[in-house]
């Protein structure tokens, strides 16, 4: 049995982390979205394309805890994103597992997924939404 790869869904979906915070914004809603707890080390990985056990596993290994017991975590996880459509299916290769970049001293938290809609109108206004291939001020 093979294992499905999980990629991040660009570019419909953007998304920039700061310090332990990823903030996501889906462009085709306006929806965004916040991860914190260690969701912004999974993105990472996600990135690159990644199985649910590799990014248990990595997770697992970074922070020094078993990876049976961080696998339903990441498994819930990864059903939210993918109820989101922040990643989707691939056909591709997982990526290469590159060192996580995380705060020194931190312990392991749960990932945590948080949806805003209360922008969402805002977002979509915003005239980089309605942009030509020769950029802005031009309409599409």
């Amino acid at each position: 049995m093979t294992q499905v790869v999980y990629k991040f869904n660009a570019p419909r979906m953007i998304h920039e982390t700061i310090e332990k915070e990823t903030v996501v914004i889906d462009t085709e809603t306006g929806i965004y979205f916040s991860i914190t707890g260690s969701g912004y080390l999974i993105m990472q990985m996600l990135d690159q394309g990644a199985h649910i056990a590799d990014l248990a596993a990595q997770v697992a290994a970074t922070f020094g805890i078993d990876a049976a017991s961080l696998h339903p975590h990441v498994e819930d996880f990864v059903a939210q994103l993918l109820t989101e459509e922040m990643i989707v299916p691939t056909e591709e290769a997982p990526g290469a597992v590159a060192a996580l970049v995380f705060a020194d001293g931190e312990g392991y938290v749960p990932p945590v997924l948080e949806k805003f809609t209360d922008m969402n109108d805002l977002l979509l206004m915003d005239p980089i939404h309605d942009v030509s291939d020769e950029g802005w001020p031009r309409r599409a």
